[in-house]
């Protein structure tokens, strides 16, 4: 029986019988696969290199300095340990004629560091790093491949940091804890703990991540640990191997939560192109089947052959789809090397069982039924053509499909939430579109005698055979609703996001401006034809909502929520709402509540709050908020939630009060503005904007009052003068950070590119499968077809019009189902514009009009060779065929 079923597998393949059915569960195992191995691999480098990523067995990560109580009890523990800090400033170099300046991620570090791992370094650009004991010594800095390049500096050569002058000792080309480099969007300096005071970059309200790193032997560390634990404060986090960078793997989660999503798709393309493609095989293997059993062969016998068929099938399909995707995993796992900075190890097993699983649940899921009718169908056939096996309802037959393919759509999709979504977002677009596809049938029939001979009976044998039609439109409509999200609603989304940007969004931002600094920024500004607003900025941490105080433990459920009260806020003062934001609730500030609440006495002050904070943290109108600047306590109450515009790239603050409530706390500055990328002398002047922010701040003089003549004069520059307001801010305020947006969005790009170009390749399975579907549901049309075109023929019709009979059909099909598709296509786009990016997409409302002939001519043209064969074929040796 073994040896027959492989043998009778053989020639159902090369006849053909079986392709279309062998394609779909390839590609469906091949996505499936690729997605799998290259998850895995990432997983187990997290994994293996957990404690090399860290930088050590434990870490102790803040946003303040860290209390000497746990230095002094992890060296009473006999641990090892090492510090750092991490923080954003500019970095200039005065090389040649020009002087450069960069923004850069500086990372202090202590002559321990890194406790694991190791440090690579090279003596100049372009070399293989070689190991290095330990970091920059004091007084030297390393600048990575991408500052170095930037700034045009070599080893050698000094860069200027705050007010200090560092020598550059080498070039960084690998530190263990750094991990993936867009979370550090800007390029590194790495330099001595020791030499972080004479820059004056760090003081109070300083953006900065302290980090504390222990190891030790097991029972050190596991002793420790809780110690550590007992004792943690608001914003500080400890981390081991089992939590190591969260950001990492949150970020990888993501990306695989975008590949699961194309390859949910395909699965369940690969489903309806299986179900569509078992049917067709049902009704072409009745006669044989009979024949069988005619022939002595049971029912039991011959179940039993065919699901070996099926077996030997899903094996090659399993086989063959796993090879595809193990190769094709290697070009995702390319695609990430950028942006993974540790070794990757070969993949394990996982994904082959998840990708075996796949092919057994859609072939034995959806096959299942169609040879349970094999099995039954007549001996008595072998006489009676018309006769056949008891066909079980549409719901009844693919019942235990339906609930394999849902519990493997829960496993591919790796959460329960996106895994529900896809099964209810599913099941609601077959009903829906087989209710319209029943509809529009019904309303087509009514233009029967709108065309001549060929289109009324057409649309006759529509009517007669109405719900198999319908069952065909709703293929179909799966089928180019894939294509249409992938190629045109794509296309729209891209385009909605680069319309959200106005062209004169701010592109340039300066942060840590000091308070004594305020009126020399603006007036340097405006010497260069800028009118930007500064914009004060208190750094506070909400501790208490509506008298309960709140911290992370508060959101158990809500991750989100958990990082933002971690954190602390930008708050600021303003008395006029500012551009971009609208009133969703309360009313805005009233003249008579500024100047309340100030020093903590019995009068509150009052704020706005944004909407979105608001509803992830439960924030209500009327809501008193208590924060701490420093120690400082101040309420405020909510009288207001505003909406912003985050997409215009204003920086906006979440919590804004009136003038007199808090400006009597510490506070920075803060603007932004646009500078046309490459200005004209006519260009009008940039308009500026301020926003939230926030990053190291420093006391330093003007001691380097260089700018040009005509910024001295207060003349309006030239435009090459312009191109470089950024270098001569910071050679006059080296305590600015002037962050230029556009190269920033520029980083941001490249990485998103990366992991649009991974889902764009897994989505090449998705169109494959919505291929088949196609062909698979035109060619099951064709099919039911074909007795009827026999008889027809030995009637006396003529070929003519009986082949613009079909095309008719296949017009009418193809026409409704693209029209469904369209519409489809155009819910989804706009559910994920505005739930997932938040963008108000204009609606492609040519797109049905493009869709529903383009449905129809799609039709025709895979069809038609079928049609022609057909005719082709003596009436006579179609009827002898039978049904």
């Amino acid at each position: 029986m073994i040896a027959l079923a492989w043998r009778l597998l053989g020639r159902e393949l090369r006849s053909g019988e079986l392709r279309l059915l062998f394609a779909a569960l390839a590609i469906a195992v091949a996505a499936v696969c690729a997605v799998g191995f290259f998850a895995d691999r990432v997983h187990l480098a997290l994994e293996r290199e957990a404690q090399q990523l860290m930088g050590g067995d434990l870490v102790l990560s803040a946003d303040h300095p860290l209390p000497e109580a746990y230095r002094e009890e992890a060296a009473r523990r006999g641990a090892r340990m090492a510090e750092t800090r991490v923080f954003p400033s500019m970095v200039g170099f005065a090389g040649g004629a020009q002087f450069a300046a960069q923004l850069a991620d500086i990372k202090a570090v202590s002559s321990s560091y890194p406790l694991l791992g190791r440090l690579s370094a090279a003596s100049r650009l372009g070399e293989a790093g070689a190991p290095a004991a330990g970091g920059p010594q004091g007084g030297s800095v390393w600048l990575d491949e991408r500052l170095a390049t930037a700034l045009g500096a070599a080893p050698g050569d000094a860069v200027t940091l705050g007010r200090a002058s560092l020598r550059v000792a080498a070039i960084l080309t690998l530190e263990p804890d750094r991990g993936i480099s867009f979370f550090g969007l800007a390029p590194r300096l790495m330099m001595h703990l020791d030499d972080v005071p004479a820059t004056g970059l760090l003081q109070f309200g300083s953006r900065v991540r302290y980090r504390l790193l222990l190891a030790g032997d097991a029972s050190t560390i596991d002793a420790l640990r809780p110690w550590l634990e007992a004792r943690l404060e608001r914003g500080e986090r400890l981390e081991d191997a089992s939590n190591a960078r969260p950001e990492i793997r949150s970020a990888l989660e993501r990306a695989e939560r975008f590949l699961g999503l194309a390859t949910l798709l395909t699965v369940i393309l690969a489903a309806v192109a299986v179900a569509l493609a078992t049917r067709r095989y049902l009704q072409r293997h009745l006669d044989a089947c009979a024949v069988m059993r005619c022939l002595g062969l049971t029912q039991k016998r011959l179940l039993r052959l065919h699901a070996l068929l099926f077996f030997w099938l899903a094996l090659l399909a399993t086989a063959a789809g796993s090879l595809v995707g193990y190769g094709a995993h290697f070009l995702l796992a390319d695609g990430f090397l950028g942006l993974i900075a540790v070794q990757l190890p070969p993949p394990g097993w996982r994904a082959l069982g998840h990708g075996a699983a796949v092919a057994a649940v859609l072939l034995f899921g959806f096959a299942l039924p169609p040879l349970l009718q094999l099995a039954r169908v007549p001996t008595l056939r072998v006489l009676r053509r018309e006769l056949g096996p008891p066909r079980p309802s549409l719901f009844g037959g693919y019942l235990l499909g339906s609930f394999l393919l849902g519990g493997l759509i829960l496993i591919v999709a790796g959460d329960a939430r996106l895994g529900a979504l896809a099964i209810g977002g599913f099941a609601g677009a077959l009903a829906l579109f087989w209710l319209l596809a029943r509809l529009l049938l019904a309303g087509i029939a009514r233009l029967r005698g709108a065309g001549g001979p060929g289109w009324r009976q057409g649309l006759a044998n529509l009517a007669r055979q109405a719900p198999a039609a319908s069952l065909q439109i709703v293929a179909l409509s799966i089928g180019i609703m894939a294509m249409l999200l992938l190629t045109v609603t794509r296309g729209e989304l891209l385009a909605a996001w680069t319309r959200s940007l106005p062209p004169d969004a701010p592109n340039r931002f300066i942060i840590n401006i000091q308070p004594e600094q305020q009126e020399a920024v603006a007036a340097a500004l405006s010497a260069f034809g800028i009118e930007a607003e500064l914009a004060p900025m208190v750094r506070a941490r909400l501790i208490a909502i509506a008298g309960r105080p709140v911290t992370a433990a508060s959101y158990p459920e809500d991750e989100r929520a958990q990082r933002l009260i971690e954190r602390e806020f930008n708050l600021s003062w303003r008395d006029t709402l500012p551009p971009g934001n609208q009133i969703s609730a309360g009313r805005w500030f009233e003249s008579q509540e500024s100047g309340q609440g100030r020093g903590g006495g019995a009068e509150q002050g009052v704020a706005s709050v944004e909407e979105g904070l608001a509803r992830t943290l439960g924030i209500a109108l009327g809501d008193e908020l208590l924060f701490s600047v420093a120690g400082i306590e101040r309420t405020v109450r909510v009288t207001s939630l505003r909406k912003l515009a985050w997409d215009s790239m204003r920086v906006n603050f979440f919590v804004l009060t009136p003038s007199g409530v808090i400006d009597d706390l510490p506070a920075s500055y803060i603007t932004s503005f646009h500078l046309p990328e490459s200005p004209q002398p006519s260009l009008p002047r940039a308009r500026g904007r301020a926003g939230e922010g926030g990053a190291a701040s420093a006391d330093t003089s003007s001691s380097h009052p260089n700018l040009p003549p005509h910024a001295r004069e207060g003349d309006n520059p030239p435009s090459a003068a312009k191109a470089d307001l950024g270098l001569e801010l910071v050679s006059r305020f080296p305590n600015l950070t002037v962050i230029d947006i556009a190269a920033a969005i520029a980083q941001v790009r490249t990485v998103m590119d990366r992991v649009a170009g991974a889902v764009r390749f897994i989505f090449l399975f998705t169109l494959a499968a919505g291929g088949i579907v196609l062909l698979s549901a035109l060619l099951s049309m064709l099919d039911e077809r074909r007795y009827d075109l026999a008889v027809m023929r030995a009637l006396g019709a003529r070929r003519r019009q009986l082949a613009s009979a079909l095309l008719a059909e296949l017009a009418v099909i193809g026409g409704s189902a693209g029209l469904l598709a369209a519409g489809g296509a155009l819910l989804v786009g706009q559910l994920i514009a505005r739930q997932a990016f938040q963008l108000d997409m204009t609606p492609a409302l040519w797109l049905p009009l493009l869709a529903a002939p383009g449905g129809a001519l799609a039709a025709i043209a895979i069809g038609w060779w079928a049609v022609r064969r057909l005719l082709a074929t003596p009436a006579l040796i179609l009827l002898r065929g039978g049904v």
